[in-house]
């Protein structure tokens, strides 16, 4: 099914059981946000691909599109800041990090001002060209469309250039912001569609796009309620990393306790020439296990037949 034409079609917005139609009303996306605790299940868009994770272990990548109902976005932008230059083998939490888009959390390892709006890696320029050092996202949780009823409640995590891109009336399609917007005016609860991610082809860095390809069958949307109030669903809509402990962030015992990282080329996280370190950089300690998620690693095989063919 082409792109929205789902919504353009004579038969216009389906009804929705009669018990529903006060819970699956014009619901914007984002505000069907929840309080959270971080999410052990995953999908990453690392290196233009789609990657199931769960704890961290990768279990199956999809190139070109997934089909999702998307059940919350987080409430506010949320905020990461890395200090060190971008490695894709490096999984250690952001130096400093926010969920509100106000404050650093409170877990942040090295919280580099008192608010966001202060903080010179929020400054057009901190990070690489014009852009900011501190990145803007934004937390989606999903279900996969072909496996709603059995299938698991997933985290992405969105950046900034696949936010706010425009909707395009022509191709119908555009960032997560423009897509939710669209969605909004046509008053539709995101909930009820089937939405379909896909890779930009052209860029050179991950860009997503959103689209609304089908209508969530009526005897799925109880399922989708239950698991878009779920904890699960909760979880998945913010960061969670742990406060490192005092030892881990220590310098050795000749030197004195750095209170921030050493000083580095003002990037986000491309690639860029070492700068001097007068102190070793400090470990950080690894993120708060999240929820445990439900069943084991037996269900990885499982899992991956919720992506199709083209694991």
């Amino acid at each position: 099914m082409s792109n929205l034409t789902i919504f353009s079609g004579p038969a216009g917005v389906p009804a929705v059981p009669e018990d529903l139609a006060g819970v699956l009303g014009t619901s914007s996306l984002f505000n069907l946000a929840r309080n959270s605790g971080g999410s052990s299940k995953r999908i990453s868009i690392r290196g233009n691909r789609f990657r199931m994770q769960i704890n961290g272990e990768e279990i199956g990548s999809k190139e070109g599109h997934i089909d999702v109902v998307i059940l919350g976005a987080s409430e506010n932008f949320l905020r990461q800041y890395y200090a060190k230059a971008y490695d894709p083998k490096d999984t250690s939490p952001p130096d400093c990090w926010s969920n509100d888009n106000k404050t650093p959390h409170e877990n942040s390892a090295f919280p580099q001002a008192s608010t966001c709006a202060k903080c010179t890696q929020n400054i057009a320029g901190s990070g690489t060209g014009t852009t900011k050092a501190c990145q803007t996202k934004a937390n989606i949780a999903v279900v996969l469309a072909n496996n709603i009823e059995g299938g698991d409640v997933f985290e992405m995590t969105i950046p900034a250039q696949s936010l706010f891109t425009k909707y395009d009336q022509n191709s119908e399609r555009g960032g997560l912001l423009g897509y939710s917007t669209y969605l909004d005016g046509r008053k539709v609860d995101p909930r009820r569609v089937v939405t379909r991610i896909s890779f930009d082809t052209d860029s050179a860095t991950p860009l997503l796009w959103f689209s609304g390809v089908d209508w969530v069958a009526n005897e799925n949307l109880r399922t989708v309620v239950q698991k878009s109030e779920s904890e699960e669903a909760k979880n998945a809509l913010v960061f969670n990393y742990r406060k490192p402990s005092d030892d881990s962030t220590a310098a050795p015992a000749t030197q004195p306790a750095p209170s921030a990282p050493p000083a580095r080329t003002r990037t986000s996280r491309p690639a860029v020439t070492a700068a001097p370190a007068p102190a070793p950089a400090p470990v950080v300690a690894e993120p708060a296990p999240a929820p445990a998620a439900s069943g084991s690693m037996a269900q990885a095989a499982a899992l991956l037949d919720e992506w199709g063919e083209d694991v």
